[in-house]
């Protein structure tokens, strides 16, 4: 199976509890896990391959989150938790999440978040590619290819 890759951006302090948010987007050919804290920090992010299998790589990302909390000597509260992807619904309903959001709804949130005045997302992804209009924050319109050809994909020779 595919490892975990565990990405550290803040300091963290052993013999602490962080309080956090727990943010899982389980898509088409990866799953990512974020932990955030109150502050809008994120302490700590997670990646791998989904494989096929969205419901064991959730679990892949968890048992990197309890590695981190072993190794570190820390431990997370989770204060609220959400997902989005392909695989959020599934996933959502197993992890107990408070939220579970489309993936336009997510992009739209995170850009306005980072820049208010942002008004176009082009999003490409494994399985498909959006794009995506926002006005203060806002979708104001969203089109998704129909086919499946936004990922690298599997070439195929045609045959006589």
């Amino acid at each position: 199976m595919y490892p975990v890759e565990v990405d550290i951006y803040e300091d963290i302090t052993p013999s602490t509890t962080y309080e956090v948010y727990l943010g899982i987007d389980i898509g088409s050919t990866s799953t990512k896990a974020v932990l955030m804290d109150r502050e809008k920090k994120v302490l700590a992010g997670f990646y791998t391959r989904t494989a096929g299998r969205p419901v064991h790589a959730v679990q892949k990302l968890f048992a990197s989150i309890d590695d981190l909390i072993e190794n570190h000597d820390i431990n997370f509260r989770i204060i609220g938790s959400g997902t989005t992807g392909a695989g959020r619904k599934f996933s959502g309903k197993i992890i107990g999440a408070d939220i579970i959001i489309d993936e336009i709804t997510a992009h739209a949130r995170a850009a306005y978040e980072l820049n208010p005045e942002a008004d176009t997302i082009i999003e490409i992804g494994g399985q498909d590619s959006k794009f995506t209009t926002l006005r203060k924050g806002l979708v104001t319109f969203s089109a998704m290819n129909n086919v499946c050809a936004a990922g690298p994909g599997v070439l195929s020779k045609s045959r006589p």
